[in-house]
């Protein structure tokens, strides 16, 4: 029985002089080792998954606007037009970059390269 009952742990634990946590411990490793492995979960149909070529162009543009990481409703045309977006997604992905520190790593590796270039 995988999922014994407390009575049952509690006498496993005096049998073998293991503690109940160490008994609770060897019941989940041993689930996990042999009993059938969990179905993977299906994908979110909700989720978008952009292609690389539109990621690719999003990131450029970050790159390239990291400190004002709000495009003007003309860049915004421009970039629904390269990436075949709708405006709710470009609005979502470049909040989505704010908020996952892309631009913050992005800034910081600018500062890196920056700091490399020799001074004349």
């Amino acid at each position: 029985n995988p999922y014994p009952t407390k009575s049952e742990r509690n006498s496993l634990a005096q049998a073998t002089g293991l503690t109940n946590k160490q008994i609770d411990h060897w019941f989940v490793n041993a689930r996990q080792r042999y009993c059938q492995p969990r179905q993977r979960r299906q994908p979110n149909p909700n989720y978008a998954r952009y292609p690389k070529e539109v990621t690719d162009i999003l990131t450029r543009w970050l790159i390239l606007h990291r400190d004002n990481t709000y495009p003007t409703p003309k860049e915004c045309k421009e970039l629904l037009q390269a990436t075949n977006l709708r405006s709710r997604q470009l609005q979502n992905w470049l909040t989505n970059a704010r908020k996952r520190g892309l631009v913050q790593r992005l800034r910081q590796a600018a500062q890196g390269v920056e700091n490399l270039a020799p001074t004349n």
